[in-house]
């Protein structure tokens, strides 16, 4: 039956849609917020999935005859009909007939209302309880009160209650429907046409109270209510009850897509395991009442909205000036901060409620919402690519213009001044190498000192790595893991001879470079004569400063695990001569040639690990 419809009827300002009641209590700033956040989210997830039941009804939905088809059980289904009866709907209590299909009973007490208020703000915040008597649909029981002394409220002797005609038909299905009564009394006052709110009738006429009733206590206050209670007072007293009805007509048009469930129409269940039962009063096809219900679906979740961000920003403003109020009693700037700090919360409470409204948003909708996170992983992969990519080059410059400002200032110094006596005469031969003794007879001419052999030993000059290496080379970009490549030029040694570098322990005392150069015999044939322009030393001059001179390597540079050395020949008066340039890596020479060899070398080092 109809009982558990709650309708407030009355034509003062208690009216029957007033479902707030006077229990309601004040809520806390933070459960506001909570169940505000819970609203949001809720709301974006149960709206989309109620949306898509809509749809899935209306593709699935059949048309039905004026008979019965049982092929069509479980099946949504659609009829445009009268409802209609041949006996009439009756309230035996009060022994009221209505020609209609149904009827309700609205059933009102006069009773005590537990109330809650907060005064003050703050730490002075204070929540306190009282007590009014007002009329109520719903009972209030007084045992449960936080004062339930002096505020006792009787058990009512009669409820609200709803009831059907037996014959009630909609086309072929018989017309019980609860749930379609209760959504059209919840609608009286919508101005929508097709709004099931125009088919309850307020009964405004009601026949007189039969005997019975009347020894019971009930008389007839207005035409169109029932009261019970004491009739020789004026006052209204706690227990008093009234009551009115309200009556469905018969012969109504409704057009329905509900499941047919027998002879019965009932909701229908969506594979998302909503249900779906639509009613429009008048003729409607099953297409314009499905895309009516999604339309109003999406009214209904638009307005749930704004109630969730309101009911967020207020949460928390609520409990922000709970901190605020401790700042009131400073003079002047107390009320201002208070003011600020509230707008703050509020502000938050916004972004925190759109934040939760986004998330049941894309909650409700898993594959966009997988799309939009691989998206936004892609843009910012992309954009960290590209922002590694300015930076490397961004660095590429800066090193390029060291290397041009350092090219700029060397061309900018001044030559070093000519050497003197011995050290200037070999200066001055070609090639910066020191001309070779004539050769003795019988013995192979000496290869060139300006390449060094491979098995020479080098004396490696004592440097630190914060010392400011000699820019000889252009710099050059160096990738990371060449150390796992081995260069194309680069030879293995043969036999167990004397590593060319070792970083681990100290170089040897390199021995004089001429030590092995024969020395030639007195009967041995004269030397060339020299140009007159220069005056030829003595040979055991030559010889002598040969035998002093030595080799030492010079760090140019480094690249992580890979060093570019210069080797010069230091004469005794202090004379650098320039040998040859070499590349190390891990502590062993694997290239020794010309500068340009060396660039070389490093390059295809580079390509080969590119």
């Amino acid at each position: 039956m109809l009982d558990e419809i709650e309708l407030d009827a009355g034509d003062d300002e208690d009216s029957w849609f007033s479902w707030g009641g006077g229990t309601t209590s004040t809520l806390s700033s933070g459960a506001i917020f909570l169940l505000s956040l819970a609203l949001l989210f809720w709301n974006e997830t149960s709206s989309k999935a109620q949306a898509d039941a809509y749809a899935e009804a209306g593709t699935q939905v059949v048309e039905t005859g004026a008979a019965v088809d049982p092929a069509l059980d479980g099946k949504p289904v659609h009829l445009s009909t009268t409802v209609s009866t041949q006996l009439g709907a009756r309230d035996d209590t009060f022994g009221l007939r209505t020609q209609g299909v149904a009827l309700y009973r609205h059933v009102q007490m006069y009773q005590w209302i537990e109330r809650k208020r907060s005064r003050g703000k703050g730490v002075r915040k204070r929540s306190e309880v009282y007590y009014e008597m007002d009329w109520d649909w719903r009972y209030h029981d007084s045992s449960r009160f936080e004062q339930p002394e002096g505020h006792h409220n009787p058990k009512p002797t009669i409820r609200s209650a709803g009831f059907f005609a037996e014959d009630a038909r909609l086309g072929p299905y018989r017309f019980n429907s609860e749930t379609l009564a209760r959504r059209a009394l919840w609608a009286m006052g919508d101005e929508d046409p097709g709004s099931l709110g125009h088919w309850p009738q307020y009964r405004a006429s009601l026949p007189e109270l039969s005997a019975r009733l009347s020894s019971q206590g009930w008389f007839q206050i207005e035409p169109d209510e029932y009261y019970l209670g004491d009739q020789s007072v004026d006052e209204i007293e706690i227990g008093d009850i009234s009551v009115t009805f309200y009556e469905f007509p018969n012969h109504y048009k409704l057009s329905l897509i509900a499941a047919q469930n027998g002879d019965s129409l009932v909701p229908w269940q969506a594979s998302n395991g909503k249900s779906v039962l639509i009613a429009r009063s008048g003729v409607e096809d099953a297409g314009q009442m499905v895309s009516q219900a999604i339309s109003r679906n999406g009214g209904a979740r638009s307005l749930l909205r704004l109630v969730g961000v309101l009911g967020a920003m207020l949460g928390m403003a609520g409990m922000v000036g709970a901190i605020s109020g401790l700042l009131s009693i400073v003079p002047v700037l107390g009320p201002l901060l208070d003011t600020s700090l509230r707008l703050v919360g509020a502000l938050l409470g916004l972004v925190l409620g759109l934040f939760t409204l986004v998330l049941g948003w894309l909650w409700a909708r898993p594959l966009i919402a997988l799309a939009l996170l691989l998206v936004v992983a892609g843009m910012v992969a992309w954009s960290l690519s590209k922002l590694k990519a300015q930076r490397q080059r961004a660095r590429t410059a800066q090193i390029s213009a060291q290397a041009k400002q350092r090219a700029a200032d060397r061309a900018a110094m001044p030559p070093p001044p000519p050497p003197s006596g011995t050290s200037a005469n070999a200066a001055s031969v070609p090639g910066n190498a020191l001309p070779p003794p004539p050769p003795s007879a019988g013995s192979a001419p000496r290869p060139s000192a300006s390449l060094a052999a491979p098995s020479e030993t080098v004396a490696a000059e004592q440097t630190t790595e914060n010392d400011e290496p000699k820019a000889d080379l252009p710099p050059l970009e160096w990738e990371p893991g060449l150390a796992r490549h081995r260069p194309p030029s680069v030879r293995p040694r043969s036999g167990a001879s004397t590593p060319l570098y070792n970083a681990s322990e100290p170089d040897p005392e390199p021995a004089a470079l001429f030590e092995q150069v024969p020395v030639r015999s007195p009967a041995a044939a004269p030397p060339p004569a020299m140009p007159a322009a220069s005056k030829p030393e003595p040979a055991s001059a030559t010889t002598a400063a040969a035998q002093t001179a030595k080799l030492v390597r010079r760090v140019l540079g480094r690249k992580g695990k890979y060093l570019v050395n210069r080797i010069l020949r230091v004469l005794p008066d202090g004379v650098e001569q320039v040998v040859c340039f070499e590349l190390m890596h891990q502590g062993k020479a694997i290239k020794r040639g010309t500068q340009d060899e060396i660039r070389q070398a490093l390059l295809k080092l580079q390509a080969s690990t590119a």
